[in-house]
């Protein structure tokens, strides 16, 4: 229930664009949309980002929603796009944390797996290793706080 609810939130923040007026919504636009979005979350965990996956075409109507991944340093982050009246709203579903932070919030020497990039939505855990002991690190927040556990 708790991530229906940070879906929701989520969705209330959200950014829209234009959309194409009738037909399937092309992946090129799709695509835009979600960079626009994906851009800065990248920009702020300082990692180079990829070209945003979606699905080949989607019907344009009202309350479709379909989902686009990107990838952000070595973490694939899903986008959930949103049809509304003329717009694309495209929702980052998961925080991107890199592991550095999750590190330093987990103790001293410790260890959160090999990737530089953690993603998950908020609420979920990360596992790590400190002095050979597991501790686990909470995603508290879609914008990448993290809190020892």
């Amino acid at each position: 229930m708790t991530v229906f609810a940070h879906v929701l939130v989520a969705l209330l923040v959200s950014t829209p664009t234009t959309l194409p007026a009738k037909g399937d919504v092309k992946p090129a636009a799709a695509v835009a949309v979600v960079r626009q979005v994906a851009l800065p979350v990248a920009t702020g965990v300082k990692a180079s980002m990829g070209a945003p996956s979606c699905p080949s075409a989607v019907p344009n109507r009202v309350g479709a929603v379909f989902q686009c991944t990107v990838l952000i340093g070595d973490a694939t982050v899903p986008f959930l796009v949103h049809i509304t009246t003329a717009t694309l709203t495209v929702t980052q579903l998961w925080a991107v944390i890199p592991a550095t932070v999750a590190e330093a919030a987990a103790g001293v020497g410790a260890k959160c797996g090999v990737r530089k990039m953690l993603t998950g939505p908020p609420g979920s855990l990360i596992a790590c290793t400190v002095a050979g002991r597991s501790a686990q690190v909470r995603i508290s927040t879609l914008a990448g706080a993290v809190v020892r556990v």
